[in-house]
């Protein structure tokens, strides 16, 4: 019954009441009344009943909230995470036992203080920005931070934030979770660092180190292997090693499958086509306790350089003799002594002695006057070289030939002169070289004024010396208004403190790349990217800066455009992932709270209503071992648990679970119920093996590196050392644990060494220093050195580096540079025209004797000129230069052909005929196809001319000789008759006559005889010339 309706029918029966009793409506009856006034009190009592079942629901209802809110309390009050309740300003309000031991508040409390108080300034922004979240809408966002406990050392902790709104919707209250997390963090970060510092050490070996399954499948590889091999991450693991370089099938001598027969490190050496590369593969087995190889970490040495040199070496030695003996002109080798050491056939021919009959002898007595001949060998030494020098070689018949001597020094690999070599030279080839470097200085120049980026160049004081029209147009100056001015000009205050700092460094030679903002002319600002260089000239002094500035004020927009964008779209997630519980003594939860499903998989009611028991849940491996602590926590009165275990998810994976819990006792101080926190801690315990299995790895790694790697603490010297170090320096890794790299240095190596520990300080790696170390027996070994700063707490306490014995090579590389300055004069002096081709036959370089034969006049339009493309050489001799055979043949050379066909440009003109040398030259190893061919020439224009004078004037003296024969046989027969006719008449004049004739006939045979010797000269000649 509505209460409107009988409010109204209790006023009808009023009124009725009033005009009875002033007598109205006598029709009326009282038993109408009664009948109305009845039904009332009936509906009275019906609404009675019904209000009265309505208290009995709301009282049963407030009976169950209560139990809810004291059942609250209990877990706030006793839970072990601390729980804090603050107003919307921050001030705490309620603080459970675990909060107030967290604040370090020994029977006090927090409440009344402000949050704010407690929390480090450091962690105050990551607090602000906690709330923040949580007013966007996200739900119970995470928060990490420090925490500052009255007279206590800090706490790290983490948690989260939540809200409750007053009915009108206004925020009433902020509830915080904070769970401490200070010895988590503590073991992780050592952890952490130790494995930073492993990887360090693994990234800094300067070869490729490869992790391998025994099937020979990638797990990963060092920087410089994926730098290498030219490969990211992502596209190497997982993959075979062959096929990350690009092959379908293993390398016919492959490392990693002996090591997977025989279990022991294998090394073989081998040239990879697909890198190009020779390679020193060392392979070693990790193995398990039963022997048998889990793993296989392969280092790939690159030996390319070594095998590089020694090859090198090789065909310069062959090179430089071709071209010593392929020169006309001749040329000698000559010791400090004055005695000759080497020379070629042309010196045999110009001398007419042999070789053996030069060598061993003193260089002066060649000549035909000795003493000035020594004179300008003196001066040779004095000034290292002399050009035209006049003098006359002395043949053995004794005739003399004039020269112009070039001669100059050469000196081995520690500064010394070993020798002189000397060669003729003509003075218009040194113009003609002169012009070439002009031109090469042109050329450089263009190239670095159209550059797209800014070229700016000061002294060693910061003053321009040079811009590009680029980095002045970029400042908004001219490049003749920035020349002289200072550096400084063009920053602000901040920019000078910098740029000052980056001047000192370059002056120690140092090299680096930073953003800089400068100043435009207009006071307007630019962004730009520095990479700066000291510039060093050939005695080590440093002449000042060179550097490339690049505008990045755009790039910087975009970075920015982007991080805004990134910020509106990211997303938030909870960081609460425990489950809150509590329930009986036989592990039967009354009330779960939080991730379950997230975390088991199974819902609250599947688990409370016992579809699946909590103990059925945890792992049959772990159950045993958890006995123990379960009966504590159900049998000991106030008992507190903290273990980890493992948990079968309805899906049936596997996670891993921390526990902190605690028994209720009643009264009487026996346990009633059990209550407590549950995290799942699955990724901490994955990244814990990764980190033990990272750990195991990388010191295998370190362990059988080719390379000695070490770390060295600044107190307490060097901790760690690689067993490389015995096979490098003699010394075991335990003599030389505790003590300082420093008293190993070399004392030549000491200013080297003491400039890379300064870099170090100052946090910068070091690459590719090379220190000269003490041997344990007293020799000394060259290492080259990579290192990197070791960093604690922001500070450099010490530095962990790799390093190679490049002993054996620089050897070589020394070896190397004796030959090559040795004979590099003999290319540079020669006056035969050489030409070096690749293997296409594209030209690489011409010396200045070949600019002279040929008249180029632009050098950069010889790079497109291709040798099998001049229509000047015979294609019988291309084909047989194609098959690898040495061509030599005497060409005649149309310069109007190369001019028509335009290819190259040229100032001869005509026809000149030469003389070619064509060698290929092939690997000395490998053979097959050549890699390059050298062609020397020779302008025999002048010798062909005069051999067809020569065989011209052959041609007219055989026709003499020929008309000679008639006359005398004309002259022969009119005497024989005269002869005849006077033997006849016998008288005293015919004896006369008689006489005369046979005197005449005695002069024809005496020039008959003549032709006849002089026929046998001129075919001599011509057989031998």
């Amino acid at each position: 019954m509505n209460a409107r309706p009988l409010e109204e029918e209790i006023e009808s029966v009023r009124r009725r009441l009033n005009m009875l009793s002033c007598g109205a409506h006598p029709d009326r009856t009282e038993g109408d009344l009664a009948k109305k006034i009845s039904g009332l009190f009936e509906a009275l009592l019906a609404e009675r009943e019904d209000l009265l079942e309505k208290n009995a629901r709301l009282a049963r209802s407030r009976d169950a909230e209560e139990d809810m809110l004291a059942h609250y309390r209990d877990l706030f009050t006793s839970a072990p995470e601390a729980y804090i309740e603050t107003d919307p300003c921050g001030t705490i309000t309620a603080a459970n036992a675990a909060a107030e031991a967290l604040f370090g508040f020994a029977g006090t409390t927090p409440v009344g203080k402000p949050l704010l108080l407690y929390t480090s300034p450091e962690s105050r922004k990551a607090l602000f920005s906690a709330i923040g979240r949580l007013h966007a809408g996200a739900e119970n966002p995470p928060w990490e931070g420090t925490l500052r406990p009255p007279n206590q050392k800090p706490v790290t902790v983490a948690g989260t934030v939540g809200a409750a709104y007053a009915p009108d919707g206004r925020l009433s209250s902020l509830r915080w979770i904070l769970r401490e997390t200070t010895g988590e963090r503590t073991s992780c970060e050592d952890v952490r660092e130790t494995l930073v510092l492993l990887e360090g050490i693994f990234d800094n070996i300067g070869d490729i180190v490869g992790i391998q399954t025994p099937d020979r499948r990638v797990i990963r590889y060092n920087r410089a292997g994926y730098e290498s091999l030219g490969v990211k991450p992502e596209e190497a693991i997982g993959r075979r090693c062959y096929e990350v370089i690009g092959r379908s099938s293993p390398c016919p001598v492959c490392a990693s499958a002996r090591v997977h027969e025989s279990g022991k490190t294998e090394v073989v050496e081998k040239y990879v086509p697909e890198l190009g590369r020779h390679l020193e593969c060392r392979a070693s087995p990790v193995l398990n306790e039963a022997g048998e190889v889990t793993m296989i970490i392969e280092q790939l040495i690159d030996i390319t350089d070594r095998v590089s040199a020694a090859e090198a070496l090789e065909r310069v030695n062959a090179y430089n003799r071709s071209l010593i003996e392929a020169s006309p002109d001749p040329m000698a080798v000559i010791d400090p002594g004055g005695i000759i050491t080497d020379l070629n056939a042309a010196t045999e021919r110009i001398t007419g002695k042999t070789r053996d009959e030069i060598i061993g002898t003193a260089f002066a007595a060649c000549f035909t006057d000795p003493e000035r001949a020594l004179t300008g060998f003196a001066a040779v030494f004095e000034a290292g070289t002399v050009r035209d020098y006049p003098l006359e070689l002395l043949h053995r018949d004794g005739h003399t030939t004039p020269i112009l001597c070039n001669s100059s020094v050469f000196r081995n690999a520690g500064g010394s002169i070993v020798g002189v070599i000397a060669a003729a030279r003509d003075v218009t080839e040194l113009r003609r070289a002169e012009e070439a470097v002009r031109e090469s200085e042109r050329r450089y120049r263009h190239l670095i004024e159209n550059l797209n980026e800014g070229i700016w160049q000061t002294d060693p004081e910061g003053i321009t010396t040079y811009v590009n029209p680029q980095m002045a147009a970029l400042l908004g100056y001219t490049s003749e208004e920035m020349h002289g001015m200072h550096l400084f000009t063009f920053m602000d205050e901040a920019g000078i403190a910098l740029a000052r700092a980056g001047l000192d460094r370059r002056s120690r030679g140092i090299r680096d790349q930073r953003e800089f903002t400068f100043l435009r002319k207009d006071k307007s600002r630019v962004r730009t990217l520095v990479s700066a260089a000291p510039l060093i000239d050939d005695e080590g002094v440093y002449r000042g800066s060179i550097a490339a500035v690049l505008d990045v004020t755009e790039l910087h927009r975009a970075e920015r455009a982007l991080r805004a964008s990134e910020e509106r779209y990211r997303s938030f997630v909870q960081n609460l992932q425990g489950i809150a519980f509590h329930g009986t003594l036989d592990l039967r939860p009354l009330f779960l709270h939080g991730s379950v499903l997230e975390i088991t998989g199974y819902t609250e009611r599947e688990i409370i209503g016992g579809v699946k028991r909590w103990e059925l849940l945890i792992h049959p491996d772990d159950r045993e071992r958890m006995e123990e602590s379960t009966r504590q926590l159900t049998t000991a009165p106030g008992h507190i648990s903290d273990r980890e275990y493992r948990i079968i998810r309805k899906d049936g994976t596997i996670r891993w679970l921390r526990e902190l819990s605690r028994n209720v006792p009643d009264e009487a101080g026996h346990p009633i119920r059990i209550e407590g926190m549950l995290y799942d801690i699955t990724a901490r315990k994955e990244a814990e093996e990764a980190l033990r299995e990272s750990e195991r790895k990388y010191r295998e790694i370190t362990r059988r590196s080719f390379d000695m790697i070490y770390t060295c603490y600044h107190r307490e010297g060097i901790t760690f050392i690689t067993p490389a170090v015995e096979r490098v320096l003699g010394y075991t890794p335990e003599e030389l644990v505790g003590t300082i790299c420093r008293d190993y240095v070399a004392p030549e190596s000491r200013p080297v060494w003491e400039k890379a520990y300064r870099t170090i300080a100052a946090g910068i790696p070091v690459e590719g220093i090379q220190i000269r170390f003490r041997r344990k027996d007293g020799t000394y070994a060259l290492v080259e050195l990579n290192e990197s700063p070791i960093f604690r707490d922001g500070l450099v306490v010490g530095v962990q580096a790799a390093g190679r014995d490049i002993t054996e090579r620089k050897k070589a590389e020394e070896a190397l540079r004796a030959s090559e300055e040795r004979f590099r004069s003999i290319f540079e002096e020669s006056p035969i025209g050489i030409q070096v081709y690749d293997a296409a036959g594209r030209l690489l370089t011409i010396n200045d004797a070949c600019v002279g034969i040929f008249g180029f006049y632009d050098c950069n339009g010889l790079q497109e000129f291709n040798l099998f493309e001049d229509p000047n050489l015979p294609e019988a001799e291309l084909l047989h230069l194609k098959d690898g055979e040495v061509v030599r043949c005497r060409i005649a050379y149309d310069f109007e052909e190369v001019k028509r066909r335009n290819l190259y440009g040229t100032t001869r003109s005509g026809c000149i005929f030469l003389d070619l040398l064509i060698t290929p030259i092939s690997p000395v190893e490998r053979g097959g196809a050549p890699e390059s061919y050298m062609l020397q020439v020779q302008d025999i224009t002048e010798q062909v001319r005069m051999e067809a004078l020569k065989q011209e004037a052959y041609e007219r003296i055989n026709k003499n000789i020929e008309q000679f024969a008639i006359l005398g046989d004309h002259v022969r027969q009119p005497l024989q008759v005269i002869l005849g006719l006077a033997e006849l008449i016998d008288d005293d004049r015919t004896g006369k006559i008689i006489d005369e004739v046979r005197r005449i006939n005695g002069i024809i045979k005496q020039l008959d005889q003549g032709w006849v010797e002089s026929r046998k000269v001129r075919e001599f000649l011509q057989r031998n010339e």
